[in-house]
């Protein structure tokens, strides 16, 4: 698979624009990055810098539920109103079928929220 995946994600918190922005980059991914489908939960981020959010171009690793690794860079960080980053996928478990040992998948992704 090669290209790119571009998602804008948009939600609607019921409290001041400050306070939903402290609650999503102060919070804990894992407590809230549960299995949904397809899609992986985060069960351990690694490799965080100090202030990740403090500005763009910081990266760390998030550690998904399905044994996926996920590189995310801050891209764009105007607070509080907008947080762009990228994800690249680093690894994703075998299939049944593949050969045994982890598989690079390059799957770039830019969200923006």
């Amino acid at each position: 698979m090669s290209g790119s995946v571009e998602l804008h994600v948009s939600m609607t918190f019921p409290m001041p624009v400050e306070d939903a922005w402290a609650a999503l980059t102060c919070g804990d991914l894992t407590s809230v990055s549960q299995p949904w489908g397809p899609i992986p939960g985060v069960v351990a981020i690694h490799d965080e810098p100090p202030g990740f959010f403090d500005e763009p171009g910081k990266s760390r690793t998030l550690e998904n539920s399905d044994g996926s690794t996920v590189l995310e860079t801050i891209e764009t960080l105007v607070p509080p109103r907008r947080l762009e980053y990228t994800m690249t996928t680093n690894t994703r478990r075998p299939s049944p079928g593949d050969t045994p040992g982890v598989h690079a998948m390059p799957l770039p992704c830019r969200c923006s929220g």
